[in-house]
């Protein structure tokens, strides 16, 4: 069995040097004047990569496939990442009564976006629903790696972040381009099947793993150790790849989209094994319906139910954002759109884990942390005729079940 044996500084100097070339400020390539793989790769419908308008601060407009940081989020299951500015919902509470909640994390996928629109401090985020969210422009990262489009006359061209002045997302399909990469991740808790994204970057098999094996290549990755793993080529061939020093194969770990949930990141040290196949091109951006606010019926310790609008933890208030939480090496990123419920024995303090029932029926456990620990500001519940809001804390909280 042939081994890879993989020297940080070789693997670093080459990434190093793609990773300088892709954050240089107001970095614009010439139209054309790029090479990709991805341009030999599959031809047919592609419409599960992301496509969108892109207009410029001079208003020169780019239309066509996206791929942000160049080589990082390129389908509509992707997500986009920032941080709020400020606390929309703080003028609402009763003073003294919660934790600020200024700041947040901001996370969506790219599907369920309409467009993105920057200014030299902010970035305004909307939503199909109509709802807007308004990022810290130094927090954004995904925008700050700059931004790779396949244009539909001009070819490829890079844009820099601080040169773009807005996106619009449309529904693309035509034309070449890559499939992405889909296979089933099994762990100790189960197996977690969808698109993949390798350490949290490479999602199309046009990616390579490690910078030496194409994931089109690849049928399967058995992890033997934290610097090490077995790649089982398609062809049948086996071989292993390994780097020196401590870190993992996957420091980032790996995303799954897995339907049931809508996203989960498996660490290396609990991925055992990761299987591939074809799973298509994926959904298109038609197939993400508009979210809306989020609605259902808050119990409290004492029995009472609060029914009507819900913003969870002082932040989330949309369907299409998530519920985030880990249990044993796997952290859950679960779409609201498909949690039917939380329940929390001995109310949100603590206590045994929390249980997430699903729309589809089945229920997870997960550690009271991240959106269902100690740190969750709180609730409030927009009941039907009340002038204002009511504000629960966490710890009174011991069920929320969703409307849909």
């Amino acid at each position: 069995m042939p081994s890879i044996a993989l020297r940080r500084v070789g693997l670093l100097l080459p990434l190093l040097v793609a990773a300088t070339a892709c954050s240089t400020p107001d970095r614009e390539a010439e139209a054309g004047a790029m090479e990709s793989p991805e341009l030999v790769a599959d031809e047919g419908s592609h419409e599960g990569l992301v496509h969108g308008r892109v207009t410029m601060e001079d208003g020169t407009v780019y239309e066509g496939r996206l791929r942000w940081g160049g080589d990082e989020e390129a389908l509509w299951t992707h997500h986009f990442n920032g941080r709020k500015r400020g606390d929309p919902w703080g003028d609402l509470l009763p003073r003294g009564d919660a934790p600020d909640a200024s700041g947040r994390p901001f996370l969506a996928r790219f599907g369920d976006l309409a467009r993105i629109e920057t200014t030299l401090r902010e970035i305004r985020v909307t939503l199909k629903s109509g709802e807007s969210f308004v990022l810290d422009r130094f927090e954004a990262d995904d925008l700050a790696d700059g931004l790779r489009i396949w244009d539909d006359a001009q070819g490829l061209v890079d844009l820099g972040e601080w040169r773009i002045r807005s996106v619009e997302f449309v529904a693309g399909g035509s034309g070449d381009g890559p499939r992405p990469l889909h296979g089933t991740v099994r762990t100790a808790q189960g197996a977690f099947t969808g698109f993949l994204q390798w350490n949290r970057k490479a999602g199309l098999v046009t990616d390579t793993f490690m910078g030496v094996i194409p994931f089109g290549d690849i049928a399967a990755i058995e992890r033997r150790s934290a610097e090490s793993a077995r790649v089982t080529l398609v062809d049948g061939s086996e071989r292993v790849v390994s780097v020196d020093g401590r870190e993992p194969l996957a420091p980032r770990g790996v995303y799954v989209d897995d339907p049931r949930f809508g996203r989960v990141l498996v660490s290396w040290d609990t991925l055992e094994g990761v299987a591939l196949d074809d799973g298509g091109t994926g959904p298109g951006y038609d197939d993400f319906t508009p979210g809306g606010p989020l609605e259902g019926i808050v119990t409290t310790r004492t029995g009472e139910q609060l029914e009507g609008r819900i913003v969870y933890d002082l932040d989330e208030s949309q369907t299409t954002e998530t519920l985030d939480a880990p249990w044993r090496g796997v952290d859950y990123l679960i779409t609201f759109a498909n949690v039917a419920a939380i329940d929390l024995p001995d109310g949100g303090d603590g206590g045994p884990p929390a249980r997430i029932t699903l729309r589809g029926g089945e229920a997870v456990e997960l550690e009271r942390s991240g959106d269902l620990g100690p740190g969750n500001a709180g609730v409030l519940v927009f009941t039907q005729g009340a002038a204002e809001p009511r504000y629960v804390p966490w710890s009174d909280v011991v069920r929320i079940a969703f409307g849909g």
